[in-house]
């Protein structure tokens, strides 16, 4: 009886003086090599150009983290795991680049509703009021959120500086319910000068309010669902390229709209319908170019300007079928303003035209 007892005070004294290492080690969220870290930031101080910091478990921030060190590239390897974002002001800047690959990054819950140019990553951002430019790039990230705010004119990327950079390449984005009047991308500085590049992934927002704005942003091989909110793409330089397929429906506002940069459409499907302030907008006096295997359909154009549609949309380069079909001309949206609505029979009958032109010049050669 005796030994029985001493054997079980002996593992108890055991298990007890094992638990402080086994509560430390619970503790450490992240890793560089083999040296690990209690917190994100920890880490991030701690890296130097080339290192990968790895998530060892999921993390919820209480606060938001910064990469701020000079013209050094990181890799936040999430390891399949969840970061879970709870505040606004995650800074990449001072020309550094930060790499989050292989996991899940959830902004549910975010609320910065009432603060102004503001983004829960601010890629280019300022700390200690030094603001330069930054880059992140997303590799086989899944992005989800639910119930956020972005405030005004912010964005859940929100690109600084002119110069800065976002780029997905993979993984997917869905987004619902932005409770605030902010985008999903949102650039600052020069005009369309902020880059987006977008490379094989999948996107879907409802309720987001907007997708893009004065941003160059390129969609390629993608595809992107916008369901509800206000605006699709506004403003932007936008390519959609390489067997794209957008589907912008639903909102209050435009889908897209031209104001400050050129869209191209090339060798992609897009299709508009059902917003409340016209499909395609021109703010300005600028050029929607569809190019090669290009499918394009939509409700109805708005010309601020007054320019007639028709000058503005270049299908010169569109490929067009042997056989093409003839669009469905929509209801003509009412008038508001001093905007023209152009029907999409403009359209139609354009490519009709052109298509005659293309068989003309096949006879005579």
């Amino acid at each position: 009886m005796r030994k029985r007892l001493l054997a079980i005070i002996a593992t108890a004294a055991m298990v007890v003086a094992m638990m402080p290492s086994m509560v430390f080690a619970a503790s450490n969220v992240a890793k560089i090599g083999s040296t690990e870290y209690d917190t994100l930031q920890n880490a991030l101080n701690a890296a130097v150009n080339g290192d990968t910091i790895v998530l060892q478990e999921n993390v919820t921030l209480s606060t938001s983290f910064y990469l701020n060190k000079d013209d050094i590239n990181v890799t936040l390897d999430l390891n399949g795991k969840t970061l879970a974002v709870t505040t606004n002001y995650n800074v990449v800047c001072n020309n550094s680049t930060l790499t989050i690959k292989n996991g899940t990054i959830d902004i549910s819950g975010v609320d910065i509703t009432g603060t102004s140019n503001k983004g829960i990553f601010a890629v280019g951002g300022a700390t200690s009021g030094h603001a330069t430019t930054g880059h992140m790039v997303l590799n086989n990230v899944s992005v989800v959120g639910e119930n956020f705010g972005t405030g005004d004119n912010g964005g859940v990327f929100m690109l600084y500086q002119g110069q800065s950079t976002l780029t997905v390449n993979g993984g997917s984005m869905t987004l619902k319910n932005n409770t605030s009047n902010g985008s999903v991308f949102y650039g600052t500085g020069s005009t369309c000068g902020t880059k987006v590049i977008i490379n094989d992934a999948t996107l879907s927002f409802t309720n987001v309010v907007r997708g893009s704005v004065h941003n160059d942003i390129t969609l390629d091989n993608t595809k992107v669902t916008i369901t509800g909110g206000d605006n699709g793409f506004n403003g932007s330089k936008l390519q959609i390229i390489n067997g794209s397929d957008v589907t912008i429906s639903d909102g209050s506002g435009r889908g897209i709209t031209l104001e400050k940069c050129p869209v191209t459409i090339e060798d992609s499907t897009v299709k508009i319908s059902n917003m409340g302030e016209g499909s395609i907008r021109f703010k300005a006096d600028l050029p929607l170019t569809i190019k090669g295997e290009s499918n394009v359909t939509y409700d109805n154009v708005v010309v601020d300007s007054g320019t007639d549609a028709s000058k503005l949309i270049d299908t010169s380069e569109l490929v067009i079928p042997t056989t093409p079909t003839a669009p469905a001309t929509p209801e003509k949206s009412p008038n508001t303003g001093d905007n023209s609505v152009v029907p999409f029979a403009i359209a139609g009958i354009a490519l009709a035209a052109m298509a005659a032109v293309v068989a003309t010049r096949r006879r005579e050669n």
